[in-house]
């Protein structure tokens, strides 16, 4: 819905006493006088499966919920009684289609997908029991059967509960890797809201550096302008590495320690990616033939962003290898997975510690560690009623 200008004339009669007229003794004359008046008239766009490109306003969107027809309703009170049954409705805003679209993933979907695994602990008490099980061998014949058909009725009672179990565990498999898609997405989601609305930009000096950097050297004014554009670049450089080391884990759990180091690698990994345009090459450059002395700051904040750079990069390319099965320990459906996973987890994990530069001393590795354990003891909480043990 958009409010579209539209000017309109409306003419205004008023009748007026000339005193002149009064005095004279003739009849009062009536003044026309035409006033301009702007006024603004809503307008409704409809449209079907896509936006119209020329409205930036606020969009209503409907969504039929059920594959039934819509029925005639009788009366007004009716439809708006029984409307809302066959429809979902909400808002979009143009600006922060994105954010609304992260939001509704991470507090609406992944919640719900997460709770109907797990709503009371039935989900993984009944995962754990349908897998642990034996099959039923109970039979409910009131005549003495011959051994043949109680043969015969023993294997097909434990052939059904055999493929029921087999239809739980593809249900529940099914269920968990679309949670781990939706976090992915909503991850990834994340991501680009960052790159296209909070990404650190150095600003680059309109300047066209077309000589050898030791002839531009020579020239005052360009080394000026270049000197105040490297000295704004440390400044940003040295903001933005700051602001990242005050970032702490958003949750518990091993998973967020991935997400920690994801969105470090990608932050300081956008600023080391302009560090490498060639203009901002050049002008350093230039800087470093004119020996100004700034330029070692500037490379002091560059060493130290780097520096932070390469460990998140680093940690990153590590710990995707341990993705998997901190996937398996936190969404996994039942404690048999969870089993599974542990031997191979702490295999992965004692490679982690051989082979990283990072992740081989303690202060890196206990409190993964820690969260591994603190997972595992939430899973265990949720899913067991210590009273009733």
């Amino acid at each position: 819905e958009s409010s579209a200008p539209a000017d309109e004339s409306s003419e205004t009669v008023r009748n007026t006493s000339d005193r002149d007229d009064e005095t004279n003794g003739s009849p009062p004359r009536q003044h026309k006088r035409i006033e301009k008046r702007k006024v603004m008239k809503p307008t409704l766009y409809a449209s079907y499966k896509h936006l119209p490109e020329d409205v930036d306003s606020e969009a209503v969107f409907f969504i039929r919920s059920t594959p039934d027809p819509i029925p005639n309703f009788s009366s007004i009170r009716e439809a708006n009684e029984n409307m809302q049954k066959c429809f979902e409705l909400g808002t979009l805003c143009s600006s922060s289609t994105l954010v609304s679209l992260q939001q509704l993933m991470q507090l609406v979907y992944i919640p719900l997908l997460k709770a109907s695994g797990q709503r009371n602990g039935d989900g993984e008490l009944k995962a754990t029991a349908t897998t642990s099980r034996p099959a039923s061998r109970v039979s409910f014949r009131t005549d003495k059967p011959s051994k043949d058909s109680e043969d015969e009725t023993e294997e097909e009672e434990a052939g059904k509960a055999s493929d029921g179990q087999v239809d739980s565990r593809m249900k529940l498999f099914l269920r968990d890797e679309l949670v781990t898609n939706v976090e992915k997405f909503a991850s990834h989601l994340e991501v680009v809201i960052k790159q296209v609305e909070g990404e650190v930009k150095l600003e680059i000096p309109n300047i066209v550096i077309a000589e050898e950097p030791a002839i531009v050297a020579k020239q005052s004014a360009i080394v000026a302008q270049l000197e105040t554009a490297m000295e704004n670049w440390s400044t940003v450089i040295s903001n933005t590495v700051e602001t990242i080391l005050k970032k702490t884990h958003r949750g518990s759990g091993p998973l967020p320690e991935i997400d920690f180091w994801k969105e470090r690698n990608s932050a300081l990994g956008a600023l080391a990616e302009q560090l490498k345009l060639p203009q901002i090459q050049k002008a350093l450059e230039v800087l470093k033939a004119a020996n100004v002395p700034s330029l070692s700051n500037f490379e002091y904040h560059r060493n130290e962003m780097s520096r932070y750079f390469i460990e998140a990069k680093d940690n990153v390319k590590f710990l995707t290898t341990l993705e998997r099965h901190f996937k398996n320990i936190t969404h996994g459906a039942g404690f048999p997975i969870v089993v599974e996973t542990i031997p191979s987890m702490m295999n992965a994990l004692r490679m982690v510690w051989v082979i990283s530069r990072h992740y081989n001393r303690d202060e890196r590795m206990v409190p993964l560690m820690e969260r591994i354990a603190g997972e595992l003891y939430e899973r265990v909480t949720r899913a067991v009623d210590i009273r009733t043990v």
